[in-house]
């Protein structure tokens, strides 16, 4: 009886003692599979990260050189966007363990209207929109990625790269793996359409321009 009790103590311990499980990284697609999407010259048309993503999105202002103290680039760490438990969406930063609210939205409708730190409305509201949040890079974490390098006469040029995690100023980030960087021509056949194939990933050009491109992803790497 003894032994149960202790069982059960510690078990209760465990379970109220505050401990988080840590986030699992999970390998993202940009864009998903059978997804039409467009690229611009220089732009990335495909990437596969395996990292942690602790949060979704990260908060754009759409004017940056706005006279504003919380203009995104200010103090140079990120903003994050969710929820409260209030409905209401929040701009916020983490400071280790701590989340601390900068601009409160009451409608999520694209507009922050209340700034947390002084308790007062903004004279006028501040226009954002939500871009992906960057991942947190972990030990094992990698990346691959392939850019549209632009088109001259009936030949894409196209761009693979790889990625590895790194340790730079203490922190983790990516590193470019030079020797696993290609750059492929392919040919567009005569109704300007073509198939990239790259170490098994399959991209279907529908139209290509000087510009931009036109594409679905088809397969994924097969390593």
């Amino acid at each position: 009886m003894k032994s149960l009790t202790l069982s059960i103590s510690l078990l209760i311990g465990v379970v109220f003692s505050g401990c988080v499980e840590p986030i699992p990284s999970k390998i993202v697609y940009t864009p998903n599979l059978n997804e039409v999407a467009t690229a611009e010259v220089g732009q990335n048309m495909y990437s596969k990260v395996n990292a942690i993503f602790k949060y979704d999105f990260q908060v754009h202002f759409e004017n940056d050189k706005m006279n504003y103290k919380y203009k995104s680039n200010k103090y140079g760490h990120k903003f994050y966007f969710k929820k409260n438990q209030n409905s209401e969406c929040i701009l916020f930063t983490e400071n280790r363990r701590d989340e601390w609210i900068y601009l409160i939205d009451e409608n999520c409708d694209g507009l922050f209207t209340i700034d947390e730190k002084e308790g007062d409305k903004l004279e006028k509201p501040l226009k954002y929109t939500l871009i992906p949040a960057e991942p947190t890079i972990i030990q094992d974490s990698f990346k691959y990625s392939v850019t549209y390098q632009g088109k001259i006469g009936n030949k894409l040029n196209i761009s693979f790269k790889e990625f590895i995690s790194t340790i730079v100023n203490n922190e983790r980030s990516f590193m470019i793996r030079d020797a696993y960087t290609q750059n492929i021509e392919y040919e567009l056949d005569e109704n300007g359409e073509a198939m990239i194939g790259f170490k098994g990933l399959r991209i279907k050009v529908l139209k290509a321009t000087n510009f931009d491109i036109t594409y679905k992803v088809l397969h994924d790497y097969k390593f």
